[in-house]
């Protein structure tokens, strides 16, 4: 993973996250765990909130690719 891995690929929704609190924190591990079996799971749980907030790598499609970006969020306690 090069040094500008972080800056290039982490971009949870610039406003709200996966459960659209406003922050990006372990509050938000479930929703994006939810998110991640599909669009609609995720909307019957979260039915105010859009779907592509746990797009992490912002590659149009929430999966598998997501979950290194989500956690480097996490880790660094802010939205990007």
């Amino acid at each position: 993973m090069d040094a500008d891995w972080r800056h290039r690929n982490v971009y949870l929704s610039d406003i709200y996250g996966p459960n659209c609190d406003g922050r990006v924190d372990f509050d938000d591990i479930n929703p994006f765990v939810l998110a991640l079996t599909g669009e609609s799971p995720y909307g019957v749980q979260f039915p105010n909130c859009d779907w592509p907030n746990a797009d992490a790598n912002r590659d149009g499609g929430i999966d598998f690719d997501d979950i290194n970006p989500f956690v480097a969020c996490l880790i660094a306690g802010e939205r990007p």
